[in-house]
């Protein structure tokens, strides 16, 4: 567990955990970053999300990272949504689940720990630096509405 930082987004109170508040030297503390661009970093984001998504909706997070857009989508249709968040990647995984509960979402937003796609083979991932594994920059990946069905119905 780490810091929880409050972000001020378009009128909406938007916690996030991070790690740290020190900046070491000449790296970049990211969490930081994104907490002090939040609601600047994607104007165009956060635009689609206020013009398209209404009340009711169900809403795909492909690529949730720590569930930036997710959590403000909910917290803009107030909590009368349902977010599927996927987010491969185990310490973004973890980040999004903490941001979930931190901001009391977890009847609104259901994290899932896998990559979407129709169809891959394994030679299109690579290791990463936390030893797990992403995407090549060469793989193609699609989207199916179906295999999505499929892990909503499975859920206990």
């Amino acid at each position: 567990m780490g810091i929880t930082k409050v972000c001020a987004v378009r009128g909406l109170k938007i916690m996030i955990d991070v790690d740290s508040e020190v900046e070491s030297g000449e790296v970049r503390n990211y969490e930081m970053w994104r907490v002090g661009h939040y609601d600047h970093k994607e104007p165009d984001t956060l635009d689609w999300i206020d013009t398209h998504f209404k009340p009711g909706d169900t809403v795909y997070d492909i690529g949730a990272n720590i569930g930036q857009y997710a959590l403000y989508a909910a917290k803009r249709l107030n909590n009368d949504v349902v977010i599927l968040a996927f987010e491969p990647e185990a310490l973004n995984f973890a980040k999004l689940n903490r941001n979930i509960v931190l901001n009391g979402l977890i009847d609104v937003i259901v994290p899932y720990p896998i990559a979407t796609c129709t169809v891959i083979s394994p030679n299109e991932f690579e290791q990463d630096l936390n030893g797990g594994f992403v995407l090549s920059n060469e793989a193609e990946v699609n989207f199916s509405d179906g295999v999505v069905q499929n892990l909503i119905f499975a859920r206990p």
